[in-house]
């Protein structure tokens, strides 16, 4: 193992050592005297043999599918890499029983109870990369789900195309969010806890965030038709294993019925169970960021909480330029940069850890943030007009609150929520307001429900200019 210094280092603080793995020559000096129960009847020893299979191949065997240094793999190649290596050795006769024997003898030498890759390594194809030392180990190639189709190059790689399509789509301080979010697509975590959402109008170029996340990630990359329906069908959950990213390039603007397994996705850091079709359910732990383009928002027909909304993280892009000229071969420009594009996006992931994992946002995203939440839910701005809030204050009846909540509802050209959804707001944000339910709220000369801890102010009151009568 030895050090190499290089521009790379210099420009990133990145600590290279080159590894000198065994080759496969030296395992099989190693096992050969194992090997054989008969030379000369080419008679294997098969244990020996699997684990032989599995040291050259850096083999391991989960959940039904097997892994390489270079990714999952299919049962169908691993068998006829095996027959390549017996045909090797001279046999030649009941290759395909044997292989059969093989394969199943390099499941059970390979077999570990768990494949959840740490999210300290990021797999690049030439080599692995430790975020917590910031380290490149060249030519260490550890069993992994997926291997990135890109290397991590020495060399400061030019990219040309794709600064102009950060320059030409996002305002400038928005460029370092896009950075530390393709420097967070790179590893296996949800620290983060966003989910990223480029928002503007069709042929501005956002489709180019797809073209670049899956160069740079490959099998890692999980591109769907549509996030609402993968969210709703329970087989999908497993494609999520072993996935960096799930990319929606065309979000539907409907809502979202159910935004629960949205939400767990965003931020999760929990085993889930997961349903293949027509296989056994498993358990594993979706380390997966979800990135969306679209025209407007994600939003919930049911969820306007502040727990979807603090999930979401909305870049508006520019509108299209009017000399704009469309080049059919500009995405493929981009994918050949993703030298480039990985270099660049680990100084982002570099400034994210250096954050505390929390993602730059710049005042324009704050404030379309801002607007949507009132939008979708006006409960908010409601509460901060029409109230003033003290723990001495009598309180509001129900029925007066849900009056006048009405009356500001047309004043403010928005649509009124069913009382019962109002009444559940308030019960889960009462806290925030310093308010408290309660049975003994003066009405007249009676006791009725509603909220202790605020008042209506006196432009919304009955003496005000909106009667509650």
């Amino acid at each position: 193992m030895s050090e190499q210094s290089c521009d790379l280092t210099e420009y990133m603080g990145i600590k290279v050592e080159i590894h000198d793995p065994p080759t496969e020559e030296e395992l099989f000096e190693e096992y050969a005297p194992a090997l054989w129960i008969d030379e000369e009847k080419k008679i294997l020893h098969e244990g020996t043999f699997a684990k032989y299979f599995r040291d050259a191949n850096r083999l391991q065997y989960n959940n039904g599918l097997f892994y390489t240094q270079t990714g999952r793999e299919t049962e169908e190649v691993i068998s006829h890499d095996i027959w390549a290596s017996i045909d090797n050795v001279g046999i030649g006769k009941n290759v395909e029983p044997l292989v059969k024997k093989l394969v199943g003898a390099t499941k059970l030498a390979s077999t570990v109870p768990s494949l959840q890759m740490s999210d300290d390594l990021i797999p690049f194809s030439n080599g692995d990369f430790y975020i917590s030392k910031w380290e490149m180990h060249v030519d260490e190639l550890s069993p992994v789900p997926y291997r990135l189709p890109v290397p991590l190059m020495f060399d400061i790689e030019d990219t040309p195309n794709f600064d102009k399509w950060l320059h030409d789509l996002f305002y400038p301080e928005d460029i370092k969010t896009v950075q530390e979010y393709l420097g967070y697509c790179l590893v296996q975590t949800t620290r983060a806890q966003k989910a990223l959402f480029l928002i503007g109008e069709a042929g501005a170029g956002k489709s180019g965030m797809g073209a670049i996340l899956e160069s740079i990630l490959g099998d890692a990359d999980l591109n769907i038709p549509s996030t609402q329906e993968f969210m709703e069908d329970k087989f999908k959950l497993p494609e999520l294993e072993h996935k960096l990213v799930l990319y929606d390039d065309d979000l539907d603007s409907a809502a979202l019925t159910k935004t629960g397994l949205y939400k767990k996705l965003v931020t999760n850091s929990l085993t889930l169970m997961a349903d293949r079709k027509f296989g056994q359910p498993f358990k594993f732990t979706p380390r997966v960021k979800l990135v969306a383009c679209c025209n407007q928002m994600l939003s919930s027909v049911y969820d306007t909480s502040n727990g979807l909304f603090r999930r979401l993280l909305p870049i508006v892009v520019k509108p299209v330029a009017t000399d704009f000229k469309r080049d059919t071969g500009f995405y493929d420009k981009l994918r050949a940069e993703n030298r480039g594009i990985v270099q660049w996006a680990l100084l982002g992931l570099r400034r994210l850890i250096n954050n505390g994992w929390v993602l730059t946002e710049s005042e324009r995203s704050k404030n379309y943030m801002e607007q949507k939440q009132a939008i979708d839910n006006p409960l908010p701005d409601f509460m901060r007009s029409v109230f003033n809030f003290g723990e001495d204050l009598p309180g509001v009846p129900s029925a007066d609150l849900m009056r006048v909540y009405e009356v500001w509802c047309r004043k403010n050209n928005c649509s009124a929520m069913r009382p019962r959804t109002v009444q559940l707001w308030l019960s889960d944000n009462s806290e925030r307001y310093g308010i408290s339910p309660s049975n003994h709220i003066p009405s007249g000369d009676k006791q009725v429900r509603g909220y202790k801890g605020l008042e209506i102010r006196k432009e919304w009151s009955m003496t005000g200019t909106v009667h509650l009568a």
